[in-house]
């Protein structure tokens, strides 16, 4: 909205209703959580919230309106308000989690390569859904922009379908 950027990746909550940006859909997520190998949960492809109901779940509270709509999807999955930690980037989260033993909520697609430390384990509640999208002042609408604008829309995405799986479809 400053004019700092001439577009940004952003869950979608983050720009609706604000008239001076447009913006276009892009891709559906879900939570998973970022555990230590040694983790007792780290050979599980999922964990429901009931599972970790005695887990401290370590979680990126930055101020945006995707992170506080994490956070509130969070609780209506079922994890309890005393369990989630909240901590400044994802970075500190996962590092609190490998440090004390607990989980780091992430969105899937902030996976990076396993590596000897951290595995990830997919959140089961279907809840912990985001949605993202392309975003860029109307007012600043270039043809550079435009042209990025079309190819992220022939890019596959990964897609929500009935059920709460996710497939890509382009």
């Amino acid at each position: 909205e400053e004019g700092r950027l001439d577009l940004a990746f952003l869950e979608t909550s983050d720009v609706e209703g604000r008239d001076m940006l447009k913006w276009m859909p892009l891709f559906d997520d879900y939570g998973c959580f970022a555990v230590s190998r040694e983790h007792p949960l780290a050979g599980r492809k999922q964990v429901s919230p009931e599972e970790i109901a005695d887990q401290t779940v370590y979680f990126n509270l930055r101020n945006s309106a995707s992170m506080q709509n994490i956070f509130r999807k969070l609780l209506q999955s079922g994890i309890a308000a005393e369990r989630l930690v909240c901590v400044e980037g994802t970075e500190t989260a996962v590092a609190q989690a490998l440090a004390y033993g607990g989980l780091a909520a992430v969105p899937r697609t902030f996976k990076t390569g396993e590596n000897s430390r951290i595995v990830y384990v997919d959140n089961a509640s279907p809840v912990v859904h985001l949605d993202f999208c392309l975003a860029w002042r109307g007012d600043n609408e270039t043809e550079p922009l435009r042209r990025f604008a079309r190819s992220c829309e022939t890019y596959a995405w990964p897609r929500r379908e009935a059920g709460g799986r996710t497939s890509v479809v382009s």
